[in-house]
């Protein structure tokens, strides 16, 4: 199965000063990896793209996915700027030579119940998605917050939208804040997944405060970890989206508390393993 890498594996390196977006790439490359994966704050002006498609080309990498991060739970002319970020990243990824967008559903605000957000999220899609099924762009709408917290949700939104430009970011961590056992659900998108974000996570009798550890839906502590040192169940995710014609990439998106240099690269190592068995 094809690996990658996401820049928000070292999104403390970065917010930091310590890396770059050249940087990235390099240490990308030192990994061995081939394809990588690019988020629009840290990649969006012209000479941004420009220089990140150029470093890329020089380094053999392949940009495989552009990273969006909307919120469809907004009106007016605030969704209309939502709506435009999403249609600018269509064309960023053109540009960066990717074909996957990774987008999110929404934000959940006081008051703001799941089928109500769900009408203003589908609305959204509906008006993106012939730009992207013209452009051969994939829209893969992340399991991210509250409101795309369970494969339910996940599936309602997308089947509701009914394009064939709107498919799955399956992040295998982001299940646990929605209490949901990730083999379950990645089981349940199978067929609807064009791209994985591979997050390991621990739920055992996890101790500590945000950020260390993250909270789920009905208060359960999880803490992210190094890939393959987590309790998620990698070889059976794995084997079941092989088993369901999953071509797409799986793109190590590290988050735990270790170093970031260190533990992205434990991370990859048995990324490594687990994309091979």
């Amino acid at each position: 199965m094809k690996t990658a890498i996401t820049n928000w594996s070292f999104h403390r390196e970065i917010m930091g000063g310590r890396m770059d977006i050249a940087g990235f790439l390099s240490e990308a490359k030192r990994l061995d990896y081939k394809a990588v994966e690019l988020l629009a704050a840290w990649t969006n002006t012209p000479e941004q793209m420009k220089e990140a498609r150029s470093r890329a080309d020089d380094l053999g990498l392949k940009v495989c996915c552009y990273d969006v991060s909307n919120n469809f739970c907004v009106t007016g002319s605030d969704l209309d700027s939502q709506i435009a970020d999403v249609k600018k990243g269509i064309e960023a990824a053109l540009q960066l030579g990717a074909r996957v967008i990774r987008v999110f559903s929404g934000s959940q605000k006081k008051g703001l119940a799941f089928e109500a957000a769900r009408g203003m999220i589908v609305e959204a899609f509906y008006r993106i998605a012939p730009e992207a099924e013209a452009a051969g762009i994939t829209m893969a709408m992340e399991n991210h917050g509250r409101l795309a917290a369970t494969s339910e949700q996940v599936m309602r939104i997308i089947k509701s939208v009914g394009s064939p430009a709107l498919k799955s970011t399956l992040d295998t961590g982001n299940f646990t804040i929605g209490d949901e056992d990730p083999v379950v659900a990645a089981r349940n998108l199978a067929t609807l997944v064009a791209h994985v974000h591979v997050k390991d996570i621990s739920w055992d009798n996890v101790q500590g405060e945000p950020p260390q550890v993250f909270v789920s839906n009905t208060g359960r502590k999880v803490r992210p970890e190094v890939i393959g040192e987590g309790q998620i169940d990698f070889a059976k995710i794995f084997r079941i989206l092989k088993n369901a014609g999953f071509n797409g990439h799986l793109s190590l998106e590290y988050e735990g508390n270790d170093p970031e240099p260190d533990g992205v690269a434990r991370s990859t190592a048995n990324l490594i393993k687990l994309a091979e068995a």
